[in-house]
């Protein structure tokens, strides 16, 4: 029985350890998740996966690279697509870009006005799991309350063992 506590206990501290560490990774590194809507960018990113982006300056961005980038004449709209042609003149970056899946480049070109634009670093392949039956919502709900709920049970055992 004593076994199982200690188990329990380094099972808690592991799990406040890892996020406390993800807090910092993703503050440190500025990086998000964002979730892709689209299939465009298909087979590289599916509609339902999520990604890790790093803000990156607007100079850095190279051929190749995939950006999230506002949707030109769409406000509050964003695509991710990869970057098929920069061109930096007079302090200006315009870039043209391409989803994967999609025959031609994008018809447009865009002149980027931001200081840093968020970049894909990573791909979690999760369209299988949250495009299930299962909504999205309740799952992002379950980590949350989850969290603190193993949260306030560390702190009750901590108080419990003190009393």
């Amino acid at each position: 029985m004593k076994t199982l506590k200690v188990v329990k206990d380094i099972t808690l501290a592991l799990s406040a350890i890892g996020f406390i560490a993800a807090a910092i990774f993703s503050f440190y590194l500025q990086t998000s998740f964002q979730t892709v809507t689209s299939r465009s960018m298909e087979p590289s990113i599916k509609a339902g996966d999520m990604v890790l982006t790093r803000q990156i300056p607007t100079e850095e961005i190279r051929t190749r690279d995939v950006v999230i980038l506002p949707l030109p004449d769409a406000d509050g709209l964003y695509f991710a697509h990869r970057i098929v042609g920069v061109n930096q003149t007079s302090g200006d970056v315009v870039v043209k870009t391409k989803g994967d899946a999609n025959p031609n480049p994008d018809s447009w070109e865009l002149t980027i006005t931001s200081e840093k634009v968020p970049k894909i670093v990573a791909v979690i392949p999760t369209a299988a799991i949250f495009n299930g039956p299962v909504e999205r919502k309740w799952i992002y709900y379950g980590l949350f309350y989850g969290g603190a709920l193993l949260a306030l049970y560390g702190s009750w055992r901590l108080l419990r063992k003190r009393g």
